[in-house]
């Protein structure tokens, strides 16, 4: 149950693991994402995300996407 923490706060637990397929190119893009669940109180929130990716630099938006849609929906973040 400890396995992938990979944020711990006082309210939540988030388990995840990124991965991507390597950068592609505009026209061929590779494929990027971020899966795992929250664990927050008696909830489990799930959660996978994907995306294309034609340059490294877009990596951290794997993550930073679903992040504030989990935010605004008051799963994690104060």
């Amino acid at each position: 149950k400890e396995a992938l923490v990979t944020e711990a706060a006082p309210e939540y637990l988030v388990h995840s693991k990124t991965g991507f397929s390597g950068v592609g190119t505009e026209s061929n893009p590779g494929v990027a994402w971020w899966v795992g669940w929250v664990e927050k109180g008696t909830e489990v929130y799930f959660f996978a995300f994907n995306m294309d990716i034609d340059n490294e630099s877009k990596l951290p938006l794997r993550k930073s996407i679903p992040t504030k849609i989990m935010e605004s929906e008051g799963i994690i973040g104060g």
